[in-house]
């Protein structure tokens, strides 16, 4: 039996509990999709479920300039302190039990569904279309604690929203893990757009969101992530009901090490739907990144499109990139396509920057740029595009 280490009397859970957290078994690399998983790294570490906080102030923490509501959420628990939550009444904040269910499949399912410590929901009713972003700042300071954390989206009826949430380390924190969720219920012409940024750097994260989409929706995912010892990213959407858009778009930067494993599947159940999904890997130093990506049209889900593109760049020789984009098409009236690519930047293109003056570093930073823009573009905030293209040509 293959299990995290977790140390019982750190974590304030009754026997009862702590006995279904035993029955909760890893992964096994034998599946499918946990292939290329590297649990090695996680397997050897104790972790604990004590978490003080220890955030004073978010200037410490290199965030790019936050307008509207702020939430800290802290080793799991809302850092009253350090946040701003207004007062609105067709934007509910509330910290008590969701009522969105799912099926818990994994092992990181159940943890997170034993061990989450402060539930967080954010209902939008109906008419309802903010003008600021919610921004939600979920912060690791425990070294080699084990956070679980979960928010419940409710998007009510022709109400919409966009969403800033950073996954970042405070100091010199090593060796915990975030295990998170985003539950998203968007109800008929309803929307939300999530900006996601993850550096977590020596620390561990996986993170899941499940989608659920009724007619005429639209759900938006830009996932930016940056550093992390091993990051997995999984994204489920469950495509129910017609006229809906569908966006994935993503940029992962692993190095030195790094593993970072990005999974989705949109279950299009529904026809007259679309579906775009667009990843880049930039893949440095001994790092890892993974791509899989499933989209599955079912048989009465006539009439779809659906887009989907993986392109990677190595930058170094012992870079690793492992792509799989999928598709399983039950209908016969679909205009589907999917694609992946991997190879390293132009020499040519290089020895022209280089010849103009700019220093093979500055050549290859401009390469960046041109390689990675038309995501970094889907971010309408200049101040969040600029934090994420900094950290991505720095790293």
């Amino acid at each position: 039996m293959s299990t995290l280490n977790l140390n019982k009397n750190s974590f304030t859970v009754d026997d009862r509990i702590w006995e279904s957290i035993n029955d909760c078994i890893l992964p096994d690399k034998k599946e499918e999709d946990w292939r290329y998983m590297k649990w090695g790294k996680l397997k050897k570490l104790e972790f604990h479920g004590d978490f003080p906080n220890q955030t004073e102030n978010l200037s410490e923490l290199n965030l790019p300039k936050l307008t509207g509501p702020i939430i800290v959420i802290e080793n799991g628990t809302l850092n009253e302190k350090l946040s701003s939550i207004p007062n609105h009444k067709d934007l509910i904040i509330t910290f008590d039990n969701d009522d969105i269910s799912f099926q818990k499949s994994s092992y990181f399912d159940s943890l997170n569904n034993l061990l989450v410590s402060e539930y967080l929901n954010i209902k939008v009713r109906e008419n309802h279309a903010s003008k600021e972003c919610i921004n939600i700042v979920n912060i690791l300071s425990s070294s080699n604690g084990f956070v679980n954390s979960r928010i419940a989206f409710k998007i009510a009826k022709n109400a919409n929203i966009s969403v800033n949430q950073f996954f970042i380390k405070s100091n010199n924190t090593s060796n915990g893990l975030l295990n998170h969720q985003n539950l998203i219920q968007l109800e008929e012409h309803s929307g939300i757009t999530i900006n996601k940024y993850q550096d977590t750097d020596n620390n561990f994260q996986f993170c899941k969101d499940v989608v659920n989409q009724k007619n005429e929706s639209k759900y938006i995912s830009n996932n930016f992530s940056s550093s992390g010892k091993v990051i997995r990213n999984d994204i489920q959407v469950k495509v129910e009901g017609e006229h809906c858009h569908t966006e994935l778009n993503g940029i992962f930067s692993p190095s030195n090490n790094e593993f970072i494993d990005n999974h989705t599947l949109i279950d299009h159940i529904y026809p007259n739907c679309k579906s775009y999904e667009n990843y880049k890997g930039l893949i440095k130093s001994n790092g890892v990144g993974v791509f899989n990506g499933k989209v599955i049209v079912e048989q009465d889900a006539q009439q779809i499109e659906a887009y989907q593109q993986n392109n990677n760049i190595l930058l170094d020789e012992d870079a690793i990139i492992y792509s799989k984009p999928e598709l399983e098409i039950y209908a016969d009236d679909v205009k589907c396509s999917h694609g992946s690519t991997t190879g390293q930047f132009d020499d040519e293109a290089l020895f022209y920057l280089r010849s103009r003056g700019l220093s093979r570093a500055s050549a290859l930073q401009h390469l960046t740029l041109g390689f990675v823009n038309e995501i970094i573009d889907t971010i309408k905030d200049e101040n969040h595009k600029d934090f994420i293209l900094n950290k991505i040509l720095a790293n």
